[in-house]
């Protein structure tokens, strides 16, 4: 028969998401009752638990069909490979900033 058959199957977690708010001082200094140390214009502060929201999870499935065939004292491996099989469509890559809303008379005043 010397037919091969042969797959793979790989499931990653999805990355750990975050919410990054680059706070102002005029945010900051009230809740801590002093400016930012360093004289520092923001301070990063994940709105989000670590941990608490995923990203999608990531599956792949490869698949691997051959035949063998034989001439005399030759062989031959002819296959055919169908890589990604469930073509999944989940995210790879987030942007972990968070931008608070802006009115438009807040954004045509600033510029």
């Amino acid at each position: 028969m010397d037919v091969l058959i042969s797959g793979t199957f790989r499931s990653d977690p999805g990355l750990p998401l975050a919410a990054n708010w680059a706070a102002s001082n005029q945010f900051v200094q009230p809740a801590l009752g002093r400016p930012i140390s360093g004289g520092l214009p923001t301070l990063t502060i994940n709105l989000i638990a670590p941990g608490d929201v995923w990203g999608d999870r990531v599956n792949e499935l490869d698949l691997r069909i051959a035949k063998i065939l034989r001439f005399g004292r030759t062989r031959t491996n002819v296959g055919f490979d169908l890589y990604n099989v469930l073509n999944s469509s989940a995210v790879l890559s987030y942007n972990q900033n968070f931008v608070p809303n802006v009115s438009v008379a807040q954004a045509d005043a600033c510029c």
